[in-house]
């Protein structure tokens, strides 16, 4: 799948979710979160400030993806969804620069509402045997696009895998320093009501409890210093842009 600025989906419309590490949660968004010393640009502005955006999922290199001109990236955790493929810190924070050296939000793709037989966590002998060796959160492939199986979501077995824990899929993206998470599968809530008549009720609480334990998450993880020295930086000179308008002209840099 190559670059692009639209948003291809498994099916017509999908529905999906944005959470920004930074300030996730159940309820309003914080007043705080919307500011910064100096005018520094966080997470919830450069969303708010994105024009254009890309979604890669396969076969991407970090490097041509940090040369994009996108204001906004949605990309996967890994180059192949297995723990030896996964993006590095380094290799996230140059993504998140782009080649006019603004900074750009970038998302990491998360699917909550199917479980996919090349992610870490998918044992070889789940599709044995009609599925009797599988979990029981495991439900049935999705005839048009094999190797991705619908989950009852709700189940504790299939939670723990996303935000249970140092271990979990979301904890992996938090450390490895992405923005937030796009979030697919949110509508498997369709399909499901058949065996829950409160199936949408309970893919809401799953969302709410993915936002928590974002917020959570990113609390823990200590600004990198090169996210410091970038902040810094677009301090220094916006200072120096004030002085020199207050002189009367105004310097290129």
């Amino acid at each position: 799948m190559s670059l692009t600025d639209t948003s291809p989906t498994r099916r017509p419309a999908v529905l999906f979710a944005l959470i920004l590490l930074a300030w996730a949660t159940s309820g309003p968004l914080p007043a705080a979160a919307q500011t910064s010393p100096e005018g520094e640009q966080t997470p919830v502005r450069l969303l708010a400030a994105a024009k254009s955006w890309g979604y890669q999922l396969q076969k991407f290199d970090p490097y041509k993806l940090a040369v994009s001109p996108y204001d906004m990236l949605v990309i996967d955790y890994s180059r192949d969804g297995k723990p030896a493929g996964a993006l590095t810190p380094e290799e996230v924070d140059k993504i998140k620069v782009k080649p006019d050296g603004e900074r750009r939000i970038v998302l990491a793709y998360l699917s909550i509402g199917e479980a996919q037989t090349y992610r870490y966590y998918w044992k070889w002998y789940w599709g044995w045997a009609f599925g009797v060796l599988s979990p029981c959160w495991l439900g049935s492939e999705n005839p048009e696009w094999r190797g991705n199986y619908g989950v009852r979501y709700w189940h504790e077995g299939w939670q723990k895998i996303i935000l249970g824990g140092e271990n979990s899929y979301l904890e992996r993206i938090v450390k490895a320093g992405f923005d937030g998470v796009y979030l697919d599968g949110v509508d498997e809530y369709v399909d499901m009501v058949k065996e829950k008549r409160n199936a949408r009720a309970l893919m809401i609480a799953f969302v709410k409890a993915i936002a928590r334990a974002c917020s959570r998450a990113q609390a823990r993880v200590p600004r990198r210093a090169s996210e410091r020295r970038g902040a810094a930086r677009r301090r220094v000179l916006s200072r120096g842009h004030r002085r020199d308008r207050e002189a009367g002209s105004v310097v290129r840099r």
